[in-house]
């Protein structure tokens, strides 16, 4: 919530539902989580003021159900793979979505990085350099094995978020079919 909140919503959650899955008292939410004047009962929406959704050329995305548009593995990856790049507004670009709008909010976690390129031969056979992936240059507040843990923390709760009543749903197929399994075998036998 500190680090998303600020642009992000997740308008098909609301507080009160999250705090009861999660099982933190209303209260802590109220207190700790809602930044804007949200109450308990409403859905999470950004701090964000609606006439400054622009500042990153496009208003930022609702991540809602981002864990089943793009998959838990994609953001992950989005999430590390952020890099130095002094051509772009924010400085920072992504391996995973070039040209990205998102300035890294993390950085002061992971710390930054530095884009590695190799060379690549075209169809033509004409050399040229492709980035290749990243790494490491300034030191974060985390070392890296903590970065990977908060980020997995992160994709977990977009995912729980894209679908809060996944859990239930699974385990209410299993009876279904069960049942039906029971009525079919009724009828034959």
């Amino acid at each position: 919530m500190n680090d998303c909140s600020g642009c992000h919503s997740l308008k098909y959650l609301r507080f009160s539902r999250m705090a009861a899955d999660l099982k933190i008292p209303e209260a802590e939410v109220s207190k700790n989580l809602i930044f804007n004047s949200a109450k308990i009962f409403e859905e999470i929406n950004t701090a964000m003021p609606a006439d400054s959704a622009d500042w990153f050329g496009k208003p930022p995305p609702d991540l809602s159900l981002m864990a089943r548009e793009r998959g838990t593995n994609y953001l992950y990856s989005y999430l590390h793979g952020f890099y130095q790049d002094k051509t772009r507004p924010w400085g920072v670009n992504n391996l995973y979505l070039a040209s990205t709008a998102m300035p890294h909010v993390l950085f002061y976690r992971q710390g930054l990085q530095k884009p590695v390129y190799k060379n690549e031969k075209d169809g033509n056979g004409n050399a040229k350099m492709v980035l290749a992936g990243a790494e490491p240059m300034i030191p974060g507040s985390m070392k890296p094995e903590e970065y990977d843990q908060y980020v997995r923390d992160i994709v977990n709760f977009l995912d729980y978020a894209a679908e809060p009543i996944k859990e239930t749903r699974q385990t209410m197929g299993i009876f279904v079919m069960l049942f039906l399994l029971v009525s079919l075998c009724s009828r034959i036998c």
